[in-house]
């Protein structure tokens, strides 16, 4: 008999404002950060994410996120993950998610892991 298929692994998320641990140590200058951005949009299309991802504003400090497909569920599931830390340990101060349609916004701030939509 064929073997069962792997179950398909369960991300553990961390509600926005639940503690978290503390962040490591780790280069956090607009370069970094920009660097950063580039290797995570490369990981999600790895991952069949069609996605632009930038450091922007002053000093790269906001992580931007634009989708090409419809984003909700993304956004939850990424929102909830290890990025935000991992995001504010370089540095940035939010991240923003923007909707395929180019209207929809959320945005994430790391220091309040507050998630609002605009």
């Amino acid at each position: 008999a064929p073997a069962a298929p792997a179950a398909a692994p369960t991300l553990q998320t961390v509600p926005p404002g639940s503690q978290r641990p503390p962040m490591p140590s780790i280069p956090s200058d607009p370069g970094t950060r920009r660097d950063y951005a580039k290797s995570t949009q490369d990981a999600f299309k790895e991952n069949g994410l069609d996605m632009t991802v930038t450091a922007t504003g002053e000093g790269a400090t906001v992580m931007t996120l634009k989708f090409n497909f419809p984003a909700k569920t993304a956004v939850d599931l990424i929102s909830g993950g290890p990025f935000p830390r991992q995001c504010k340990a370089r540095g940035f101060k939010q991240v923003v998610f923007i909707d395929a349609n180019g209207t929809t916004t959320w945005t994430l701030d790391l220091d309040t892991d507050k998630l609002t939509q605009k």
